[in-house]
């Protein structure tokens, strides 16, 4: 058996085992995506402020103790 074979008898949906590795896949995925748009949108409002995320702690000024 080759390696797509084996790849495609994973993702079988008559097996639970394919339902489950298709679910992690498709989260993964969906994840990934959504993580993507909000660095993307930040960065934009990033651009416009000109401040970045590692000004942003230093921005309030020391820490007093």
């Amino acid at each position: 058996m080759n390696w797509t074979r084996r790849i495609a008898a994973l993702f079988s949906f008559r097996r639970i085992s394919g339902q489950i590795a298709a679910l992690i896949l498709l989260s993964l995925v969906l994840i990934h995506a959504l993580i993507g748009l909000y660095f993307t949108s930040q960065s934009r409002d990033r651009l416009r402020t000109g401040r970045s995320i590692s000004s942003r702690p230093f921005a309030s000024g020391p820490a007093v103790s």
